[in-house]
């Protein structure tokens, strides 16, 4: 059956909602006590329990081949470091600040794989860097007078929650020659949730109903919307992806702006554009 370039379209528009909705929801879960812990947790391994059984109801088996121990326990504790930074982050700086910033990891990813693996940069991918660095400086330091004190610690965990997906981008670079981008999800998020399993018994136990919110976080904002992206990419190209990633941060700013209340000042605007800019131009 052939799928019409609009509906691959519209899935990707879907994923980029879910992306911006999640830093929404988990800010409000945090507002209301819920920790990084069980956050990260639940959305980890329900988001592989759901991303797996999308597999192997589609014939691919390959998540179940553990191969590169060694490598999978490497990106495992890059992925559950990003989660927690990511999550604790937003305890202190808003939803849209924390899309903003972890969304920076494909320019730290250029300075890793030059700096740590000497791979060549062009020209272009400097000025990318510079261009978003610049941008990452007025969001982070930009004054939140909504947010309190707090903001400019979150904003820090943030910028941690990008490095740390960057490095797992990097890590997994092996593992992609042999599998695919969502087999490679599924069994580093199985890995760093279980690595934080055990974290749950240093926290409070939340209520019945925040726990079905992160089931829902699990299914919808973690399986279902990577799921929905790489579709999409696989279909329309990277143009779209660069596309769909914007749509997330106007999704996560418009939904912070209207459901919590939270807005960035006219100085992180900006520094939201330029860091836009390095992506785009590191990309093209």
């Amino acid at each position: 059956m052939v799928v019409s370039k609009k509906i691959w379209f519209l899935l990707g528009v879907i994923a980029a909602f879910l992306f911006g909705a999640n830093a929404v929801v988990v800010r409000s879960l945090t507002l209301s006590g819920v920790d990084a812990f069980w956050i990260s947790v639940i959305r980890l391994l329900v988001g592989a329990i759901v991303l797996g059984a999308i597999l192997f109801i589609k014939g691919n088996k390959k998540f179940l081949e553990f191969e590169n121990k060694s490598l999978l326990f490497i990106t495992g504790l890059s992925v559950a470091a990003n989660f927690l930074l990511f999550h604790y982050g937003l305890e202190f700086t808003s939803a849209s600040s924390a899309m903003v910033l972890e969304a920076t990891s494909p320019i730290f990813a250029l300075i890793i794989l030059a700096l740590v693996f000497g791979d060549k940069v062009k020209f272009k991918e400097v000025i990318a860097v510079v261009i978003a660095v610049a941008g990452i400086f007025l969001v982070v330091f930009s004054p939140d007078s909504n947010l309190g004190d707090g903001t400019l610690l979150g904003n820090g965990l943030e910028v941690g929650a990008a490095i740390t997906w960057a490095l797992f981008v990097v890590a997994s670079k092996k593992l992609l020659e042999k599998q695919g981008v969502l087999e490679t999800l599924v069994q580093v998020f199985l890995i760093a949730g279980f690595m934080l399993l055990p974290t749950l018994f240093l926290s409070e136990l939340i209520s019945l109903d925040h726990l079905m919110v992160l089931v829902g976080l699990g299914i919808f904002t973690t399986a279902l919307a990577y799921v929905f992206y790489y579709e999409a990419l696989k279909h329309l190209g990277a143009i779209t992806g660069i596309l769909l990633f914007s749509l997330s941060l106007f999704f996560a700013i418009s939904l912070s702006a209207l459901f919590l209340g939270e807005t960035l000042s006219a100085l992180a605007l900006f520094g939201v554009l330029l860091i836009l800019g390095g992506i785009i131009l590191s990309k093209r």
